[in-house]
């Protein structure tokens, strides 16, 4: 039976290849299983589960061995859900975080991890802590900070795109109501400058009294302006920057795992999906697309936050893509 004392935890991933298949029955299972065992060894209130998509690149033997992983997690009660239909990164930590279910159930937390950063045995503790303090703080949502220098590409000459860019949503979001901010064990030093409050970690206050007009908020106006990648997360951490409030801690995190790509091929990815598409989607948002432009105005030429971490040329070149599509 549910007490109002728990926390429900979803590790989310994606299984794009049969490699990745391979790498999940043999190392991310058992990390489920570890957080399983320290659960019930130290009695902590946390409801443990996973949600897995799995990709148009996997194979019949990919599926067919992905039933050693199913098999291991319902060995150990560990509740699973395979999703074989890609919905989009919207659709599933959406309906993870703020299932109605989970909310009318009683849980006092709901919290999401993405599997492919923040294993999950090693956040227990720090996902109990955050829990803490955004109830002390009153804020509808926590985040989990990242505890390793932040790398978002392939090859090292693209790293500055989504770096910039990201720095730049970082600095939107801390123009509002930041409850307890927690940089300290941050180690990259531009995002322990402007925050780092997008990371697929996110802990959702389910007793919060304003609770369903900020989730009925972020779900309506997600779903007329189609989100569907990354931007989905860009405004949810936003809007409760906006209205009840964020607070953060550092997890314990990996690097991001990428695969190998050609170097002007990846160049016009990050351009197009992941600069581009979302600030088109996000501009549908007025009060999101005022505060951008704003930030892209205080950081152009190198005059902010970000001018003491990149070069000028490449702080004018990423605010540029994005007043494009502002």
């Amino acid at each position: 039976m549910v007490q109002n004392k728990d926390i429900h935890l979803t590790s989310i991933c994606f299984l794009g290849s049969d490699e990745s298949i391979i790498e999940f029955n043999e190392t991310l299972v058992g990390y489920l299983i570890n957080a399983r065992q320290k659960i019930s060894d130290d009695s902590l209130p946390i409801v443990l589960s996973l949600k897995a998509t799995l990709g148009n690149n996997v194979s019949g033997i990919g599926r067919d061995d992905l039933k050693y992983g199913i098999n291991l997690l319902n060995e150990y009660r560990i509740s699973s859900f395979f999703e074989y239909w890609q919905s989009g990164p919207t659709r599933t930590m959406y309906g993870s975080l703020f299932d109605n279910g989970l909310i009318a159930s009683g849980f006092r937390s709901s919290c999401t991890l993405d599997f492919d950063q923040f294993p999950t045995h090693r956040n227990l503790d720090n996902i109990m802590e955050l829990d803490e303090i955004v109830h002390k703080n009153g804020s509808v949502l926590g985040v989990g900070s990242r505890s390793v220098p932040i790398k978002l590409s392939y090859n090292d000459e693209n790293g500055y795109l989504r770096r910039i860019f990201e720095g730049i949503i970082n600095l939107t979001i801390g123009r509002g109501t930041i409850n307890s901010s927690n940089n300290e064990g941050i180690v990259d030093g531009a995002y322990r400058d402007h925050g780092d409050r997008v990371t697929g970690a996110y802990l959702f206050n389910c007793s919060k009294a304003s609770k369903a007009s900020y989730v009925d908020n972020l779900i309506e106006r997600s779903r007329k302006a189609g989100f569907h990648f990354f931007e989905d997360e860009y405004f949810m951490v936003f809007l409760a920057s906006r209205t009840e409030g964020l607070s953060n801690l550092v997890f314990t995190s990996v690097e991001n795992p990428y695969d190998p790509v050609e170097l002007s091929e990846e160049k016009n990815s990050i351009i197009e999906n992941h600069i581009h598409s979302p600030i088109r989607k996000i501009s549908q948002i007025d009060l999101m697309r005022r505060e951008i432009m704003s930030a892209v105005n205080d950081e152009y030429g190198g005059n902010g936050t970000l001018g003491q971490h990149y070069p000028v040329l490449q702080i004018n070149e990423v605010c540029g893509y994005i007043n494009e599509s502002l």
